[in-house]
């Protein structure tokens, strides 16, 4: 259990240095309040005429009741806290309506226009903002991160005892990690940050 939480942790801040990375990219929208679909359409478009390479294919319908097409994406990475906002877009289609949800993206809550939605805690949030949240919306090649062969984080495991003198009665044991990371934006016209978002009142489907 202890381990689990540590390597949660460890996900949690590598997550939360690829954001910071992200949402220093120069090409911005200033929303300056809530999220409309004019802004995930501009998003769009933006990337469109930049060139930018959608990040997964066509979702075709299937046969099972109520399934929808999902069109090639771009993926927006969100903060939990907006999801009433996302749910409340005209066009919004969540996983459970994919042909294939179990394919979708662990992180991922549901699709509108050409953009696929992930959402986690770590997305961009800064409380002292009156509007406190980034949305970056990606195309393919847009970033990178590193990729060290062998692996590139370690947990360490001390075990009872291990401080010497400091621990005479065997009282203390420690488990933490290190990991070699680095997060780069490749290209900023490949990615567009909706700035200044708020978050409406709960309301969605």
């Amino acid at each position: 259990m202890l381990i689990r939480k540590v390597l949660e942790q460890m996900g949690k801040t590598r997550d939360a240095l690829c954001r910071d990375i992200l949402c220093a990219c120069a090409s911005t929208v200033d929303v300056s309040g809530q999220l409309t679909d004019v802004y995930i359409k501009t998003a769009i478009k933006t990337l469109v005429n930049n060139d930018a390479q959608f990040i997964t294919s066509l979702v075709r319908a299937g046969t099972g009741q109520g399934t929808v097409p999902v069109s090639p994406a771009y993926w927006a990475m969100s903060h939990t806290e907006l999801l009433d906002d996302w749910q409340g877009l005209e066009g919004w289609i969540p996983v459970r309506k994919y042909a294939k949800p179990d394919e979708a993206d662990a992180a991922e809550w549901g699709s509108i226009e050409q953009v696929r939605v992930l959402m986690s805690t770590q997305g961009f949030k800064d409380e002292e903002l009156t509007y406190p949240y980034k949305i970056p919306v990606v195309g393919k090649n847009a970033y990178g991160v590193t990729e060290i062969e062998g692996g590139a984080v370690k947990n360490i495991v001390k075990p009872f005892g291990s401080g010497g003198t400091e621990d005479p009665l065997n009282q203390r044991a420690t488990s933490g990690w290190k990991m070699a990371y680095v997060a780069r934006i490749l290209n900023d016209n490949f990615m567009l940050i909706l700035d200044n978002v708020s978050h409406s009142a709960p309301g969605g489907e």
